[in-house]
């Protein structure tokens, strides 16, 4: 957050009908139609000096996340694209003429690591006023 202009607009951002903030997208073929409809974990978006407004989906990871573009080019993995693709396409209000920026997998818990006493730092030994330790 500290190193990017964009700032977090909505948590768990409903896509889908019947008064939802964000009408669902429909994918239609010759004898089949899709609906795209979830909640995206959280919504940034960024306006620019020229009042373009440009969004960002983020996903909240318990576990490893890696983002792989050969499983875009194979079809897999294109929940948070299409959340994004979504928004542009369907956004109404404060979503309205948007510019897609991007996809973010954020992880929603610390890492964590063993040390053994041998890896702490050892600490100072520090002299007060009489010179004893």
């Amino acid at each position: 957050m500290e190193q990017s202009d964009f700032k977090p607009r909505d948590f768990e951002l409903s896509i889908g009908k019947d008064g939802d903030a964000v009408a669902p997208l429909r994918l239609v073929g010759d004898d089949i139609s899709v609906e795209l409809r979830g909640k995206i974990d959280r919504v940034d978006t960024y306006e620019d000096g020229d009042g373009k407004l440009f969004i960002r989906v983020v996903d909240y990871k318990s576990g490893g996340k890696e983002f792989e573009l050969s499983d875009i080019l194979y079809g897999l993995n294109l929940q948070m694209l299409l959340y994004l693709f979504t928004i542009e396409q369907n956004g109404t209000g404060k979503y309205e003429d948007t510019v897609p920026a991007g996809i973010l997998y954020y992880p929603a818990k610390r890492p964590t690591g063993t040390t053994t006493r041998r890896d702490a730092p050892r600490e100072e030994a520090s002299v007060d006023n009489k010179g004893k330790n």
